[in-house]
């Protein structure tokens, strides 16, 4: 029966218009049952193999950035004996890769320049505009690039000043190139924050009333202490030079929002450091990993918290997850606009050495899990090691797959989204709630940019009379 109504609906498909929109709500209403949310995964880059553009297989990924209109942006390095760095840019619907640097290419319009090595740390923004650090050749010194073209080098002068070193690029919806610079002849009191030339604040100067002691550089996917979003908006960690070193702040647009020493809601201990944060799209939500101060040893660690916008704690270190399980150790995390998070934690109460991905408290993945007919999620430290989400829902993350037959583990990039497919109103439920959404995305008629994305049912890339037969088969029983 299910195959006769496609079947029609298909031969509907060159008469689709306006009126289909009561026609399709009224056969859905009487045909489909609400079906339940359940993350999707696709396995797109698998170690060992070789890419488009690359003559050698990947051997390492780095961090990942996803933009809200399902831009990608990752680096890594190949099987190659010498190091052979690169980056790739990528669109999520349809997946494709474009290769836009790799080690031993000409600098954009310098010609004779090649990039070397190049570091972890990454940033695109919604138009596609990318930036990252490497060095060149000749010089072997830092750059930041944009777009491929360097914007600042070591060796520069900003304000008589030498520019040391480069760290941490990120990249803004108005194109401004924001980073870290160490300036200077002071190696204790140089780090920078620069939106293009313009210089934020600086070490030993004063930011809301904060002494700004030192500014990490750390570049690790699962300690960034540095963001920037679309609107311009900035996050980031300083160290207040009290209680040797222990006493940290997060800053939010020039303002001291938290710091070592607060109390948070539902926790007795006091915040006691900083190990991730973040910024959403619209920049009234923010997020930071954070462990409070230990119980049984006062002046360390403690259980760590993942938080939001002030108020919100989303998970704590020990929570119940359910079936015998708690939540160890926080990994790495991401939170959207909406509220909706993802992150990998390690399990307590489970066979030594198993993790979990969380998606808003409940695990959806953990070791040996089956990703898909060929993977499964692996274990240890490399289970998820960089996670993005963003506000339509879509995800990618890099993280250790061992092939079902048996075999090591191999680095991998996974995409995919937290919302099934036929979900297009993003309410976590595939009902007859979905049919307007669809249509108007179909129709373009007033559809949001995420209920067009979540419309491509088929992942061609365009929403179309192709998508009604795939969206009927997730809505029918």
């Amino acid at each position: 029966m299910k195959t006769i109504q496609a079947s029609i609906m298909r031969r509907m498909i060159p008469r689709f218009h306006q009126s289909c929109a009561a026609v399709l709500a009224t056969y859905v209403a009487f045909h489909v049952a609400a079906n339940a949310q359940a993350a999707t995964f696709q396995v797109r880059l698998v170690e060992n193999t070789v890419p488009a553009g690359l003559s050698n297989g990947v051997q390492l990924l780095d961090q990942i950035t996803l933009t809200e209109k399902g831009r990608l942006f990752f680096g890594g390095d190949t099987t190659a004996a010498t190091s052979d760095d690169f980056f790739y840019s990528a669109t999520l619907s349809p997946f494709a890769l474009t290769l836009e640097m790799q080690e031993g290419t000409t600098v954009v319009g310098e010609p004779g320049v090649v990039y070397v090595r190049t570091d972890a740390v990454n940033d695109m923004n919604e138009s596609g505009d990318y930036v990252f650090v490497a060095e060149t050749d000749p010089g072997v010194l830092d750059s930041v690039f944009k777009n491929g073209a360097s914007v600042v080098r070591e060796g520069d002068l900003f304000m008589g000043e030498t520019i040391n070193s480069l760290h941490h690029p990120q990249i803004d919806g108005m194109g401004n190139a924001w980073y870290l610079a160490d300036v200077g002849t002071d190696n204790t009191m140089d780090i920078t924050l620069f939106q293009g030339s313009t210089m934020i604040f600086r070490e030993g100067g004063v930011i809301d009333g904060v002494p700004i002691s030192s500014i990490s550089t750390s570049e690790s996917t699962s300690g960034c202490n540095f963001r920037v979003n679309e609107a311009g908006d900035y996050m980031i960690t300083i160290d207040d030079g009290d209680v040797q070193g222990q006493d940290v702040h997060i800053i939010i647009n020039g303002v001291n929002v938290l710091e070592s020493g607060d109390f948070i809601p539902g926790n007795s201990q006091p915040v006691y450091w900083f190990n991730q944060n973040g910024l959403t799209s619209t920049g009234n939500h923010w997020w930071v990993l954070l462990s409070v101060e230990s119980v049984t040893s006062p002046g360390f660690a403690g259980d760590e918290v993942l938080y939001m916008d002030g108020d919100t704690v989303l998970l704590t270190q020990g929570q119940d997850l359910g079936g015998g399980l708690t939540a160890g150790q926080i990994q790495t995390a991401s939170i959207n606009a909406d509220g909706h998070w993802l992150a990998r934690v390690d399990l307590i109460g489970a066979a030594a050495g198993d993790d979990a991905l969380l998606l808003d408290g409940a695990i959806i993945a953990r070791t040996g899990d089956p990703v898909d007919a060929n993977y499964n999620w692996g274990s240890a430290i490399g289970f998820v090691n960089d996670i993005q989400l963003n506000d339509c829902g879509e995800f990618a993350l890099i993280a250790d797959l061992v092939p079902s037959g048996g075999g090591s583990p191999l680095e991998s990039l996974v995409t995919g989204s937290i919302f099934d497919a036929g979900d297009v109103n993003g309410d976590s439920v595939v009902d007859i709630n979905d049919t307007g959404p669809f249509v108007a995305a179909l129709l373009d008629s007033q559809a949001s940019s995420c209920n067009s994305r979540r419309a491509d049912i088929n992942n061609d890339g365009m929403t179309d009379g192709l998508d009604v037969a795939p969206f009927l088969d997730a809505l029918l029983p």
